[in-house]
């Protein structure tokens, strides 16, 4: 594929994502001893839930066949990301462990596949023309 991949800004917000967060954030709690090391953590958090996801997103950019399917297990998707658990964390319409050996991230092609990057760039560019001009 390309050298991009799509990040919404509002992923942040995304219930999906805070639910990963407030997993990973559930696993530290018991070491917590301050208001500042809590805000430490959660920023920490949501850093490797992002950087997990634009991980795991990057890879299956290069991997991934034409029915969202990766030759991947959960273990090496937690592996690939540097975050034990990660995949089980993982909302099913983001991952989905089809059998021992593959996964299928539902709808990757869509929002990242060869189509949905030119159409995303036509529209960038059309938007730039209609500024240009008006």
């Amino acid at each position: 594929m390309s050298g991009w991949i799509k990040l919404e800004k509002g992923l942040r917000e995304d219930r999906r994502f805070t639910r990963i967060v407030d997993a990973l954030l559930g696993r530290s709690e018991h070491c917590v001893t301050s208001v500042t090391q809590m805000r430490f953590i959660e920023r920490n958090a949501v850093t490797q839930v992002l950087g997990g996801l634009a991980q795991l997103w990057m890879f299956a950019d290069s991997h991934i066949r034409e029915d969202d399917t990766l030759d991947i297990t959960l273990d090496e998707v937690d592996q690939l990301v540097g975050i034990e658990g990660f995949a089980k964390l993982m909302p099913a319409d983001w991952l989905e462990a089809l059998d021992a050996h593959s996964v299928r991230l539902p709808n990757f092609q869509a929002h990242n596949g060869t189509d949905a990057k030119k159409k995303a760039l036509t529209s960038k560019r059309v938007q730039r023309h209609r500024i240009r001009t008006a």
